[in-house]
């Protein structure tokens, strides 16, 4: 145990017997360094205190930078705060229960050895680089519940083959799957009103959009927005196909 977490513990005893687990957790986010909070949980782990039994939310950093391969969120937990897991290099997989709402900025960024995330139907945002340089993700299914997407949300997830977007998402954030190089294909609903600016940003590999609405929809989803260095892809409409020209 490094020394700062040491006097850390030490001074914030009282909060740790009472289970003051906010608390502590937002000391801990104004005094160590990022790293070390995720240092301090498993400190806290490793002595059958768990945290999460007292609260209805991953605190920010709960368990960033540490090595864990693996870990099951329970359920009276509404929301994954920002960059939760963040930097979990060894993490390969994640059970989210339904119990979750809410996947905030940054919760699984640069997590490079997750493979697969399954999300439950109570997921309504997945905010700002919640899954950013997630390397090793192939594809993702977003479930129904889902109403926005945020920006950079699935940037740089190099190996990302293929995406299916649930149908009540009503925006996609700008660069949401930017440098998504390897995506082939993405399935859009009709529900969604606003595509950000260079959504599929160097996806270079992308073929063809599945869009459930009008080829009228989708062009003024283009009219609205920008895209640098984009892909030549074809959107399939259900009244005919509207050709992107790469850029």
């Amino acid at each position: 145990m490094n020394k700062n977490i040491s006097t850390f513990i030490n001074k914030h005893k009282d909060m740790i017997n009472n289970n003051d687990w906010e608390m502590l957790y937002a000391k801990a986010n104004d005094k160590l360094n990022f790293s070390d909070i995720g240092k301090l949980t498993l400190i806290l782990l490793s002595a059958d205190i768990n945290p999460l039994d007292y609260l209805d939310y991953i605190p920010k950093f709960y368990l960033a930078y540490t090595n864990i391969s693996k870990f099951d969120i329970p359920n009276n937990i509404k929301k994954i705060g920002e960059y939760a897991f963040s930097g979990c290099i060894s993490l390969t997989s994640i059970t989210i229960p339904n119990s979750v709402t809410s996947i905030g900025d940054y919760a699984f960024y640069n997590c490079i050895d997750l493979t697969s995330v399954n999300m439950p139907d109570s997921v309504t945002n997945i905010e700002k680089e919640a899954f950013s340089h997630c390397i090793s993700l192939t594809s993702i299914k977003i479930p129904d519940s889902v109403t926005s997407i945020g920006h950079r949300a699935f940037h740089d997830c190099i190996n990302l083959i293929s995406i299916t977007i649930g149908n009540n998402v009503t925006s996609i954030g700008s660069y949401a799957f930017n440098n998504c190089s390897k995506l082939t294909s993405i399935t859009i609903p009709n529900s969604v009103k606003s595509i950000g600016d260079d959504a599929f940003y160097k996806c270079s590999h992308l073929e063809n959009i599945y869009f459930n609405g009008y080829v009228d929809q989708w062009a003024d989803l283009e009219s609205k927005r920008q895209e640098s260095y984009g892909p030549k892809y074809t959107v399939h409409c259900v009244d005919g196909d509207y050709i992107k020209e790469g850029d």
